[in-house]
């Protein structure tokens, strides 16, 4: 049930983050596309399709000179995710301040004793939540592919036009619009609307009234409307249309996205039609409003088929471009594609730059300037800096060195620790070096779609110093390159605790409370780090030792506490980082409270 619990947070971290991403896309596209109301309608049609396509994007999807990374939109990129959010609403993880300082370590070592896992009241509200959210997606694609299924039945039975003089221009029109594959052509009266179907067979249905109350010229650019849809592909869109509502069918703009894309397919298959010389501008305006009368005004055309008209298009709107239309105007050329590459470049890579998100929970809020100045002098080094930091994914493969910043001047050794296969390819053409008193550097070899991780210190080795002579604390580097794959880039992510019991803060805790507990949102490393000292560390529980679930994401201290008492520990510190997800990433150090009540 855990397995399915961190299932559950990592999709609801993917869902708010794709969320807000695409609301900026989409207002960025909208905005856009007001400024272009009088360029190519293809080029409308393909920003809207592009931001559809975001939602099927990587949300960590990360480039430096992406929008998102510019001063405009610094406030913007801040929205936490899911997962941030979850560890706000808790006292219990981020929102009291760092161990930190020399202290004693309560209980710092590895164990692989197993019991029962536990589950968090809010890991069942989120799986409950993907829960809804799987059931209507399924229910969506379902009844959407059951229609599609029944009308291909029921098209397959209808009558087909394999001769006459309609079929003859058809074909004609086939020739001149130079394509390959020849459509079925069906008539049936169960249908008020012309429409294309299929996206390897296409097959374009005409209502009977049509072909009894159109001029054979009528006709003719009807069909033109529907060939000039296929050669555009446009059935493949509508497939997109389908599978991304369905992911995302929570989300308003996503709906009126579709609209949109809607709308723009068929004013862009207009200019198609009246650009190709098939129909002079001012009959192909007359036509739509014939097609229009004979069908009633009515269209029931879903986003797997497209037809002449469509629901979210804007017959007005269609009509003005139509009939305003020039060849030597609104062309999609050069400009245009220049546009299309600019805007993926610039806004489709909408994630904040990798690993600050990390930072800012770590970053903790100090009564003013002279206690935030007081924090930073310590004894030891300390890192102000990385490249990349720890959490980091995406990072471009030809990266060719891994730099470490310390507060204060160094000496001359180094110590990076770690060993195959995680540790990165050293470049042995270069040396690792110091660039400068407080800079390292080590030159490397990185490959795509690879995680990466090594230390900085460790027990055995601790060559980073300062000038001093006194070592850096242990820390880690974990990372992944760009085209990394889900379960990779999972493997760089900074454990987050989603519990603990009794909660962090509390003040009202049955002092017949036999264990403290914590659960993460990702499988965890045997070690453990329950730090503090003294008579404000929790009494152990004769011969029971510390130990964690099956699952590794729930580790559980056995404890005998004492009513009316106050009780503070950590978990990790600035020199005991053993809580480690599976992959070797420390959690950020934090301070763990809480108060019995008396008896």
């Amino acid at each position: 049930m855990n397995s399915f619990a961190g299932f559950a947070w990592g999709w609801a971290e993917w869902a708010m983050t794709a969320g807000w991403q695409f609301t900026i896309v989409v207002a960025i596209v909208a905005i856009l596309c007001l400024g272009l109301r009088y360029a190519s309608p293809r080029l409308r049609h393909s920003l809207w399709v592009l931001a559809l396509l975001k939602l099927l994007l990587p949300t960590s999807l990360w480039l430096p000179w992406s929008l998102v990374n510019w001063p405009i939109m610094s406030t913007i990129a801040a929205v936490p995710s899911f997962e941030v959010l979850e560890r706000q609403m808790r006292p219990s993880a981020s929102m009291l301040p760092i161990l930190g300082g020399s202290q004693q370590a309560g209980i710092d070592r590895g164990q692989s004793n197993e019991v029962a896992p536990t589950q968090s009241g809010s890991g069942r509200w989120v799986m409950g939540l993907m829960s809804v959210w799987a059931i209507v997606a399924l229910a969506y694609w379902g009844v959407s592919a059951w229609s599609y299924r029944r009308l291909l039945r029921d098209v397959a039975r209808m009558p087909s036009i394999d001769e006459g003089p309609l079929r003859i221009e058809f074909e004609r029109l086939v020739q001149l619009l130079e394509l390959t594959c020849v459509a079925d052509l069906h008539v049936t009266d169960q249908v008020s609307s012309p429409f294309l179907l299929g996206a390897w067979s296409p097959r374009i249905v005409i209502p009977k009234a049509m072909i009894d109350e159109l001029s054979s010229d009528e006709l003719s650019v009807v069909l033109a409307h529907e060939l000039m849809h296929w050669r555009r592909r446009d059935t493949w869109i509508g497939f997109l249309q389908v599978l991304v509502q369905g992911l995302f069918w929570w989300h308003p703009l996503v709906w009126w996205a579709a609209a949109q894309l809607q709308h723009e397919r068929e004013s862009a298959c207009d200019d198609a039609v009246v650009r190709s010389g098939t129909v002079l501008p001012q009959q192909y305006g007359e036509v739509m409003l014939r097609v229009l009368t004979v069908a009633r005004g009515r269209s029931s055309m879903p986003g797997i088929q497209v037809g002449v008209f469509e629901r979210g298009s804007h017959l007005q709107q269609r009509l003005e471009d139509v009939m305003s239309f020039h060849p030597n105007k609104r062309r999609f050329g050069w400009a245009s594609r220049g546009l299309l590459l600019l805007f993926s470049i610039l806004v489709l890579p909408m994630a904040p730059r990798a690993a600050e998100p990390e930072a800012a929970l770590s970053a903790q809020p100090t009564a003013d300037a002279e206690q935030n100045q007081e924090a930073k002098q310590t004894p030891w080094p300390q890192l102000i800096e990385t490249e990349p930091k720890t959490g980091t994914t995406g990072v471009d493969a030809g990266l060719s060195e891994i730099r470490v910043t310390f507060d204060r001047d160094m000496g001359k050794g180094m110590s990076w620790t770690g060993g195959p296969p995680l540790f990165p390819p050293v470049d042995k053409s270069r040396k690792a070096q110091w660039i400068d008193d407080r800079t390292c550097v080590l030159p490397v070899k990185l490959k795509r779609g690879e995680y990466y991780r090594l230390g900085i210190n460790s027990t055995s080795h601790q060559n980073f110093k300062s000038t001093d002579g006194v070592a850096a604390p242990s820390s880690v580097i974990a990372f992944s390159t760009a085209g990394s794959n889900a379960a990779t880039e999972r493997r760089a992510k900074v454990p987050t605790i989603v519990e603990l019991e009794p909660a962090n803060g509390a003040t009202d805790v049955d002092s017949a409370t036999i264990a403290l507990r914590v659960t993460f949102d990702t499988p965890m490393g045997e070690g453990m780090s329950w730090t503090g000292g003294g008579e404000d560390f929790p009494q152990s529980r004769g011969g029971e030792r510390a130990h964690w679930s099956k699952d590794g994401r729930t580790c559980i201290l056995p404890v005998q506490l004492n009513p009316d008492h106050e009780y503070h520990l950590g978990l990790n510190s600035v020199h005991h980082i053993n809580f480690q997800s599976k992959w070797g990433v420390p959690i950020e150090p934090v301070v763990y409270s809480f108060k019995t009540r008396q008896e």
